[in-house]
């Protein structure tokens, strides 16, 4: 499961600031 938290990891610089909103499906 390290592989999926390395993409949550991307996905919050992709996100630039907002992961917590985006994971929440804000």
């Amino acid at each position: 499961m390290k592989q999926i938290a390395d993409v949550v990891k991307r996905s919050r610089k992709a996100s630039s600031g907002r992961p917590s909103k985006l994971n929440n499906g804000e």
